[in-house]
């Protein structure tokens, strides 16, 4: 499937991505990943609801229990996260936008219930949620090389190598 992705890939949606930072890639995950991100997503928040009620807290910081998660940096948590992440259909995405040498930045949940209480419409630029369902993505993010952080000189986010030479290099540890 992800070779059949990276040919879907056109010049437009490339450019966007040189000028805007994202594409959209319409149907381009497979059912199992798809329902794999939606377990894990739920885990996570299953997860924060746990840790705020042991500390007798509605909220900690920007997460605010059954309304809005942002749930970061949490993969090595995980068990099945780097399935996708660093999956054949990842790879050829790399590839085809940011060239053969890619290292994972960053990755988080954002999830964002229908519209209770908090009514911020900056809630990560995604506008009001009408439904009456959970609005959950995952965003992760690749770069080209490590994101040095200027003032520090230290790398930033995770810079996990992913694509060397357009081989995948990532060695997951169970």
């Amino acid at each position: 499937m992800s070779a059949t992705v990276a040919a879907q890939i056109t010049e437009e949606q490339k450019q966007h991505f040189r000028d805007e930072g994202y594409m959209i890639l319409e149907r381009a995950i497979p059912d199992e990943h798809l329902q794999m991100l939606r377990e894990e997503c739920q885990f996570f928040i299953d997860l924060e609801n746990r840790r705020m009620e042991a500390a007798g807290k509605e909220s900690d910081g920007i997460n605010h229990k059954g309304t809005r998660y942002f749930i970061s940096q949490r993969f090595k948590e995980s068990k099945r996260l780097h399935e996708f992440l660093f999956s054949e259909l990842m790879a050829e995405i790399c590839k085809a936008t940011i060239g053969e040498n890619s290292y994972l930045f960053w990755e988080q949940y954002v999830v964002k219930s229908a519209e209770k209480g908090i009514t911020s419409r900056s809630f990560h630029r995604s506008g009001f949620n009408r439904t009456n369902k959970m609005r959950r993505v995952y965003l992760p993010q690749y770069s080209p090389e490590p994101i040095i952080n200027p003032k520090s000189g230290q790398a930033g986010g995770f810079t996990i190598p992913f694509l060397k030479n357009g081989v995948n290099v990532y060695k997951h540890e169970a």
